[in-house]
């Protein structure tokens, strides 16, 4: 028999024009399955190109949802942190984390990842007076994206590990090795 005919014997026990139903709402299902795991792909392939891990990556993403800010402004404004980190010897940036008090580098001197300059930035953020000032500070960090992102950056290291914290209860911090077999998964 069909895999049509199959299932619509699976789904028979709807009643009549119930194989119709369930064929339909399994098509629904598929369709469901593929978006998720699309979705998991994209945030593999949004960290990978950030040089964060998909659970930092999703924590961000959760904070920045409960604020307004999607996921793609989210991964712009790493993208557009991470730039300005790497031009720190330059002018500019160098007198933008040296306004904030941040140090790009570690003690090695290597760069820090995005998302721990992020929380630096949060904190930072925090003590600081709102108003225009913080507005385009934030702009110049991150881009665009930046003014939607005040109060997720008012929130500071404590608030964005909190909002972490609530997103691992809500099962919305994403695990890097189901984010990684989603991208595996989309591949074959």
């Amino acid at each position: 028999p069909s895999s049509a005919a199959g299932l619509k014997n699976s789904f028979s026990f709807l009643g009549a024009g119930g194989g119709l139903v369930g064929l339909i709402g399994g098509a629904g299902l598929t369709a469901t399955v593929k978006t998720a795991i699309d979705g998991l792909d994209a945030l593999n392939d949004s960290a990978e190109r950030l040089g964060i891990t998909a659970e930092d990556l999703s924590a961000l993403n959760f904070a920045g949802k409960l604020n307004g800010v999607g996921a793609d402004e989210m991964a712009e404004s790493l993208k557009k942190l991470s730039v300005k980190m790497k031009d720190d010897g330059g002018k500019e940036a160098g007198a933008l984390f040296d306004a904030l008090g941040i140090k790009v580098t570690d003690s090695s001197g290597r760069l820090k990842s995005a998302d721990a300059v992020f929380a630096e930035i949060a904190e930072a953020f925090a003590g600081m007076e709102d108003g225009a000032g913080k507005t385009a500070l934030a702009v110049e960090t991150f881009g665009r994206a930046g003014a939607k992102l005040v109060p997720v950056l008012n929130s500071g290291a404590d608030g964005l590990k909190k909002m972490r914290e609530e997103g691992a209860q809500l099962g919305a911090i994403i695990d890097g090795k189901l984010a990684k077999q989603a991208a595996e998964f989309n591949r074959s």
